[in-house]
């Protein structure tokens, strides 16, 4: 697999849990993803970077802050 794989979720005016199952892939990769840090749903640019090591097996449970969203990418 080659290239930069982008994945992205945003939020309304709740908040909510949201599970992701990785895409289909035979390596490991790594995922870089931005998400709402822990004051988000009082300062909008609280955010917290995250760096993994990602492979079939690998879940991730994303927890978005009210109008909060998540971005990330795999490669």
């Amino acid at each position: 697999m080659s290239g930069r794989r982008i994945l992205g979720s945003s939020l309304g005016s709740g908040r909510n849990t949201i599970l992701l199952l990785p895409p289909i892939f035979w390596m490991t990769l790594t995922r870089t993803s931005f998400s709402d840090g822990r004051n988000a749903h009082r300062i909008a640019v609280d955010y917290k970077k995250e760096t993994q090591e990602v492979n079939p097996a690998t879940t991730l449970t994303l927890h978005l802050a009210r109008n909060g969203g998540w971005c990330g990418s795999i490669e």
